[in-house]
């Protein structure tokens, strides 16, 4: 279960740490409200959240066989010759596409972002070719460029030798383990305890 539902749904299940929610930080707490007003609003206490899980910068993808790079991508956006679908979803990854079509001066009157369900349904999109274009978190798309899926274009934070989405600052979003606000302190603590040591676990480095 995704999301909005996922969140709901752990709202209705026991205070007993046996059902969980590991949403986004920036959708939940922040651009649901903007983007989708009729839904449940979530509170910086509707949740217990004992541990972040781990953070990702977002990333512009291609369909594999498109002979972009970032420059050429922006190019094509700002002067398109034809409609174009970008796949997105509602939520941070709509607001942060947003704001950099906005600052890339991408003209709307041809470039359209299309929204999907969740992010699985954005890669399947793009990988898919129903659309040629994306905005995917890197954890979800680098496993696919990897396998040769789909093409990275640029990222929203700083990595070595690929193309920044924005010049003056980075946007990562994190993602939280949620418990139910009325579970016990010390199921809290065993949460706390346990992920916090698997984070700095070796394993995971």
């Amino acid at each position: 279960i995704y999301g909005v539902v996922a969140n709901n749904y752990l709202l209705t299940q026991p205070a007993n740490g046996q059902v969980i929610s590991i949403p986004s930080t920036i959708t939940t707490f922040v651009t649901n409200e903007l983007t989708q007003q009729s839904i449940k609003k979530y509170q910086w206490n509707t949740f217990i959240t004992p541990v972040v899980l781990g953070e990702s910068p977002y990333a512009l993808v291609s369909r594999v066989g498109i002979a972009y790079n970032y420059q050429d991508f922006k190019k094509l956006l700002q002067n398109p010759k034809r409609n174009i679908n970008l796949a997105s979803c509602s939520g941070s990854y709509e607001l942060i596409y947003n704001l950099w079509a906005d600052t890339n001066l991408v003209d709307r009157r041809y470039v359209s972002s299309i929204l999907y369900p969740n992010t699985p349904a954005i890669a399947m999109a793009v990988v898919g070719n129903q659309t040629e274009f994306g905005i995917l978190s890197l954890s979800s798309a680098l496993p696919l460029e990897q396998a040769g899926k789909l093409q990275i274009l640029a990222v929203s934070s700083a990595i070595e030798k690929t193309p920044q989405m924005f010049e003056n600052f980075d946007i990562q979003q994190g993602y939280m383990i949620a418990l139910h606000p009325n579970t016990p302190t010390d199921i809290v603590t065993w949460f706390r305890r346990e992920f916090v040591r698997d984070r700095k676990s070796t394993r995971l480095n």
